[in-house]
């Protein structure tokens, strides 16, 4: 999994893409609440700002795209980890 999903998601000219929507995307949101809350999503969602890059930088603060890409490699890289350790027991 690990490997396949890090490929999926890229960070590009200062802005994530991924070649998997629906998985990569999954994956991306399901940091995204473990690391700011499950309503994450409902706060972007409902935001005010002007444009979701606006809504989504406003949310993450205080991390900066590259910085928050790097969070989420390491958190993946840690998930990784705890399924294999699961899986072995």
């Amino acid at each position: 999994m690990g490997d396949q999903e890090s490929d999926q998601i890229r960070l590009l000219c200062n802005r994530l893409a991924t070649s998997d929507v629906y998985n990569g995307g999954a994956t991306f949101m399901a940091f995204l609440a473990a690391q700011f809350g499950e309503d994450i999503h409902a706060r972007l969602l409902r935001s005010s700002a002007g444009t979701f890059d606006a809504a989504f930088a406003n949310e993450t603060k205080p991390y900066a795209l590259p910085e928050l890409f790097n969070r989420f490699r390491e958190w993946l890289d840690r998930s990784i980890v705890v399924r294999e350790i699961k899986l072995a027991a």
